[in-house]
């Protein structure tokens, strides 16, 4: 999982937002609540984890499993669930 960890944190802090450090992030942080993720925010992070692991997030039949992500962690483990 720590692998996953650190690739999500780096997206987030690079493609994703503004003046947040990928040291920064936790795990247990909300996307929306702690990190100000919006709806095109959370659409440009699935395209960009669809690109990086190689996997259907937005087309696939497992895209319910996104749709209860709230923190980091649901995002790492959610990743992590789709790749195994």
């Amino acid at each position: 999982m720590y692998k996953y960890e650190n690739i999500v944190k780096e997206i987030l802090e690079c493609d994703i937002l503004e003046g947040i450090k990928a040291e920064d992030i936790k795990m247990e942080d909300e996307l929306v609540g702690d990190l100000g993720l919006d709806s095109i925010k959370f659409m440009g992070l699935f395209s960009i984890l669809e690109e990086r692991f190689e996997i259907p997030i937005i087309s696939s039949e497992k895209n319910y499993i996104f749709f209860s992500i709230i923190t980091v962690k649901d995002l790492v483990d959610a990743v992590q669930m789709i790749l195994s």
